[in-house]
């Protein structure tokens, strides 16, 4: 299982990256750090570009990368959201996506007790066989599987956190598909 940080600082090294979605978190920072011009687009207020993704739009330039962290859950439109990462993406260049899995260990631990995560303000959820479908239909997936992340969580100096991150990454070793996160490269096609 990989880490999603360590995937993100080698896509961006050098590029002119679009982080979508990033109003919050010390995900935005780590991007930030290591690319070579940084651009945000949110709906939130104090982003580069103030935008709906669920609408379409044109920002009227173009991206090495395009980083979608824990988002694509959060949107209505889908295919919308889709497109307009494409018409944004340089020829040549890279979108990289993540988000939460609900066939992971955490899902099934709540399950055991009919509940599920409380993540806030997701309205679906993607399998990886459902994600890889939709994402098929509008790129070509470079690189697909399921990762871990680091950043973005206030609890992580916690010992619960801890216990837990380390649950979840030996189970995810162990069985890939119980992983918590999804991740997937893509290109144009």
């Amino acid at each position: 299982m990989k880490i999603r940080e360590t995937i993100v600082k080698k896509l961006v090294k050098g590029k002119v990256v679009l982080d979508l979605g990033n109003s919050w978190g010390d995900f935005s920072d780590l991007i930030r750090s290591h690319s070579k011009e940084y651009y945000g687009l949110d709906i939130e207020p104090g982003a580069d570009y103030k935008k709906d993704l669920n609408k379409p739009f044109n920002l009227n330039k173009k991206f090495d990368v395009i980083i979608a962290g824990e988002l694509i859950e959060h949107l209505e439109n889908t295919g919308i959201f889709l497109e307009n990462v494409k018409r944004h993406l340089k020829k040549e260049g890279v979108f990289f996506l993540t988000t939460p899995n609900p066939t992971s260990f955490r899902f099934f631990f709540y399950g055991l007790f009919n509940r599920e995560p409380d993540f806030g303000g997701h309205v679906k959820y993607f399998s990886y066989d459902a994600l890889k479908l939709i994402l098929k239909r509008h790129f070509k997936i470079k690189e697909m599987g399921f990762n871990h992340y680091v950043t973005n969580n206030k609890n992580r100096g916690k010992l619960s956190w801890k216990i837990k991150f380390n649950t979840e990454c030996v189970i995810g070793n162990i069985i890939p598909r119980l992983s918590p996160h999804i991740y997937a490269i893509c290109k144009l096609k």
